[in-house]
């Protein structure tokens, strides 16, 4: 087996997970090596995970911060809420929050006190500092209007079954009019010959 330098992770914090120690290499079905590394969570659980998850932020926690944020979203009855899937996509994808917002039930709070309406998305003030109260405001989403009714692009692939990011690329990179980008139904012609 090809020998490899590995950056050394000993003692370094990831989310929750401390590294304690090299681990037995993780090796694919297809014969690629990874370092994996012994780690000991917030939550007293040692596991072991492997280290570009670990540097690259996809790997946080031992697993006990999905099963606290079920038992979270289960407790304050949140999961039915319409802030529960911004909430729930911020933690996924491993956002800084602060330490209130670790809570479903805080962000919510929140959310529905400060939340303006239909077309306005939650955006940090500056993205260098984590989620919070006081990091956060609303701005107006990116929305169309078309014969007296103004949806989000998404909301317009509900209703007429054009791809959203089909929709969006005609108006804004090929200079489409709302009209024709909602109304005329993708084809190879329509590709190469647009607002005609």
């Amino acid at each position: 087996m090809k020998k490899y330098n590995v950056e050394d992770l000993t003692g370094q914090r990831f989310g929750k997970l401390v590294v304690i120690s090299q681990a037995q290499d993780y090796v694919t079905k297809g014969g690629v090596n990874h370092s994996a590394w012994l780690c000991k969570c917030d939550c007293g659980n040692l596991c072991v995970k492997q280290g570009y998850l670990l540097k690259c932020g996809r790997t946080r926690s031992c697993g006990c911060k999905v099963t606290e944020h079920g038992k979270d979203f289960y407790k304050h009855g949140r999961s039915q809420s319409p802030y529960y899937s911004s909430w729930y996509s911020l933690r996924k994808e491993g956002a800084e929050m602060c330490e209130d917002w670790g809570s479903i039930g805080a962000f919510c709070d929140w959310y529905e006190a400060n939340d303006p309406g239909k077309f306005w998305r939650m955006e940090r003030i500056d993205p260098s500092k984590p989620y919070s109260p006081d990091n956060c405001h609303f701005v107006k989403a990116h929305t169309l209007t078309y014969k007296g009714e103004e949806h989000t692009y998404k909301e317009w692939e509900d209703i007429t079954g054009i791809d959203f990011r089909t929709i969006k690329a005609r108006i804004l990179y090929q200079g489409w009019s709302v009209e024709n980008a909602l109304t005329i139904k993708p084809s190879h012609r329509n590709r190469v010959k647009n607002n005609e």
